[in-house]
This record gives C-alpha cells, sequence and structure tokens, in this order.
C-alpha cells in the first residue's frame, strides 16, 4: 500500500509542478500587462514556464484548432513552435481554400527572429514548416500568420509593432526569455 502510494505521488508531481510553472508565468505575464512591473526591471520567464502556460491557455479554448504546442528557445534569439494544428479550425470562415486543403491535423513548426527594441518588435519567420514539407513566399507567412495569431493576437509578420506594457524589450535565450521595462 505504501509503495502504491509513493508511485501514485510520484506520477502526481509533473501534474502540480506544471501547473506552478504555468501560475508561475501567469503571474509574470499579469505583472507586464498590468503595467505593475517595477520602472528598470527585467522579468525573467523560462522556457519550462512559458511552455506550461501556453499549453494551460491553450487548453482553456476548446476547439481553436491547436494541439500539443511546445516552445523551445534557441541561439541567437530564435523561438520555435512546434503543434499540431487543424488549419480549417484555425481559420474559421476566413479560411478559404488553404485552410480546406490542410483540414485535419497536422504537424506544424514555426522558427521566428524576433527583433526588438524601443518597445517595438518585428517578427522574421525562419521557418514554417507543415507535416515536415518547409514552406516559403505567401504560404509561408499565411500559415505562420493562422498559428501564431491565437497565441498572441496582435502579432505581425515583418512590420514592427508595439510590445506595449512598458516593455523596452526583450531577450530570447536557450533557457530563459528576459523581458526589460522601460526606465
Amino acid at each position: 500500500m505504501v509503495r502504491r502510494l509513493f508511485v501514485f505521488a510520484l506520477a502526481m508531481v509533473p501534474v502540480f509542478g506544471a501547473d506552478a510553472l504555468a501560475e508561475s508565468a501567469r503571474a509574470k505575464l499579469k505583472l507586464i500587462q498590468e503595467d505593475k512591473a517595477p520602472p528598470g526591471s527585467v522579468i525573467t520567464i523560462s522556457s519550462q514556464e512559458l511552455n506550461a502556460w501556453v499549453r494551460a491557455e491553450l487548453g482553456e479554448e476548446p476547439q481553436i484548432g491547436l494541439r500539443d504546442p511546445k516552445f523551445e528557445m534557441g541561439e541567437g534569439g530564435t523561438a520555435s513552435l512546434e503543434a499540431f494544428a487543424d488549419f480549417q479550425k484555425l481559420a474559421g470562415t476566413q479560411g478559404g481554400l488553404f485552410a480546406t486543403l490542410l483540414a485535419g491535423e497536422r504537424k506544424v513548426k514555426i522558427v521566428v527572429l524576433p527583433e526588438t527594441a524601443s518597445g517595438k518588435v518585428t517578427i522574421r519567420l525562419k521557418l514554417v514548416e507543415i507535416s515536415g514539407v518547409p514552406l516559403s513566399g505567401m504560404l509561408l507567412a499565411l500559415a505562420a500568420k493562422l498559428v501564431l495569431t491565437h497565441i498572441y493576437d496582435d502579432v505581425k509578420i515583418d512590420e514592427p509593432f508595439d510590445l506595449g506594457h512598458n516593455i523596452d524589450h526583450a531577450v530570447i535565450e536557450p533557457a530563459t526569455l528576459r523581458v526589460y521595462i522601460k526606465k
């Protein structure tokens, strides 16, 4: 009996750990979104916190067309997202032929290089793959936009946009995202 209880407790550690990580990220993001981060401060969010938060957020929105998202922060400031996407669900009634052709779940990988400075960010696409096939041109941007807008509503590709909330810039490192608040 004691052994079964111990095994059960070990099995539950990832469940409670993930929730704690999601809550930690949620608290940090709330501090930023409510403009309560002290001027000149640096908010650090680990890749584990970010992944737990994304899984928790997407889990709260049933039927959006994204499943099993995984973020990875890489060398040189890149960030990647891998997930299963149903482009017909993501696009809704605006999907057209592209979304209809890609109906059903497909593994998607998006690699971006966000460039931030002076309160603005520009998202540069490095790679978009659907089911292991790299996209280019207009399809690359369309697929990326359909997926990324479900994580960040105001995202724009290759066009600067405001970070807001007194954010000066952000730095992506292999294991962390550092958000710098204006002084």
